[in-house]
C-alpha cells in the first residue's frame, strides 16, 4: 500500500433536493497509485466533480472514508490540502489584476514564491501575459491560469476538472504533454468529457453511474477487453441520417461528435455487407465509408451508454 497515494473507501455524499435527500456518490471504491492518471468518467449528474470535490477537501462525504498521501480528508483536511491541489472552472479572478498580481495573491495564501510557476508559464506560452489584466483573458488563458495556480504547491496529487474543455488544439496538446511528464512521480485525477484527450493523457478510468455509483474501472486495455465488438463501420453521411434508417441496419451503431456514424461489428465480412446494403437502399446519403478496428472513442461510447441504464 505505499504506492498508494489516493485510497478511497465506501465514499457517500448527498446533497438536499427539495425535502430529499439525493445520493450523489454512492459508496464509491477506488485507489490510485504514484505516476497513474486516473481519468474519472461518466454521464451528467453520476458525481464527478462532487467526487473532485470530496478529495479535495470542498466538501464534507456522509459516509466512507478517502485518505490521500495517508491523510484522512477529514480528520487531517489541512494535511490533505497541503500535499493536493483541485482546479475547476468554477475559480474565477479579480477582473483588474494582472495575472502576475493573480499568482502572487495565491502564491501568498500558501507561502510560496509564484515565480515557481514560471518554467510551466514559459512552456504554455503566457509569460508574456505576466503585466496582462486577466479580464482580457480567453476562456483558454483563464484555464491555464488556474492550473498555474493549482501547480503553485507542487502537489503530489492533482485533481483537474475539465482542464482541457476551453483550449483551442496545440494548448490541449501541449497540456497533455505536459501532464503526462508532470505525473511521472504525481498522481493525477482527471474530470474530462472528451474521449479523445482522456484517451492520449490517462493510465486508469473510473467509470461512474449517474447517482454515483461506480459501474467499471481498470486499464484501457481491461476497458477494451469487456467491450464486445472488434470492428467499426465509419459512415460520413451527406446530411442526416433518420433514426429509422439505423435501426434498420440490425447493428448497434453511435453518433459521434465529428457528423460520422459508428456500425458496430463483430467480424470484418459483416462490413461488406454492410455496405452493399447501404449502397443499394440509401446510397443518397452516404458520402463515404470506412472499416477500421474499434478505437477508444467506440469503447469509451459503449461504456458511457452502460452507465446511462
Amino acid at each position: 500500500m505505499m504506492n498508494v497515494t489516493v485510497d478511497v473507501k465506501g465514499l457517500t455524499k448527498r446533497f438536499a433536493d427539495r425535502g430529499k435527500r439525493i445520493t450523489v456518490l454512492n459508496r464509491v471504491t477506488f485507489d490510485a497509485k504514484r505516476s497513474q492518471i486516473f481519468a474519472i468518467i461518466g454521464p451528467n449528474a453520476s458525481g464527478k466533480t462532487t467526487l473532485l470535490k470530496v478529495l479535495s477537501t470542498i466538501f464534507l462525504p456522509d459516509g466512507g472514508s478517502a485518505r490521500i498521501m495517508g491523510y484522512d480528508i477529514v480528520r487531517q483536511a489541512k494535511k490533505v490540502r497541503e500535499v493536493s491541489s483541485f482546479t475547476s472552472p468554477a475559480l474565477t479572478f479579480q477582473k483588474k489584476l494582472t495575472l502576475r498580481e493573480v499568482l502572487k495573491f495565491y502564491a501568498g495564501t500558501i507561502n510560496k514564491d509564484f515565480e515557481a510557476v514560471i518554467p510551466f508559464l514559459n512552456e504554455c506560452g503566457m509569460y508574456k501575459l505576466l503585466d496582462e489584466s486577466v479580464e482580457g483573458f480567453s476562456e483558454g488563458q483563464k484555464m491555464l491560469t488556474r492550473i498555474a495556480i493549482a501547480l503553485l504547491k507542487d502537489p503530489q496529487v492533482l485533481m483537474l476538472d475539465e482542464p482541457t474543455a476551453p483550449l483551442d488544439a496545440q494548448k490541449k496538446e501541449f497540456l497533455i504533454k505536459f501532464l503526462r511528464k508532470y505525473a511521472e512521480n504525481r498522481t493525477l485525477l482527471v474530470v474530462d468529457h472528451n474521449p479523445d484527450t482522456i484517451g492520449q493523457l490517462c493510465t486508469d478510468f473510473l467509470l461512474l453511474a449517474r447517482g454515483g455509483k461506480v459501474v467499471k474501472k481498470g486499464t484501457m486495455d481491461e476497458f477494451f477487453a469487456g467491450f464486445p465488438y472488434r470492428f467499426a463501420l465509419i459512415i460520413t453521411p451527406r446530411g442526416f441520417v433518420p433514426t429509422n434508417v439505423l435501426n434498420g441496419l440490425g447493428k448497434p451503431y453511435q453518433k459521434n461528435p465529428d457528423g460520422t456514424v459508428s456500425i458496430l461489428l463483430n467480424e470484418r465480412g459483416e462490413a461488406e455487407e454492410m455496405v452493399n446494403s447501404l449502397m443499394k437502399d440509401h446510397k443518397r446519403i452516404v458520402a463515404s465509408f470506412e472499416t477500421s478496428i474499434v478505437t477508444w472513442r467506440e469503447v469509451y461510447n459503449y461504456w458511457l451508454k452502460q452507465a446511462t441504464r
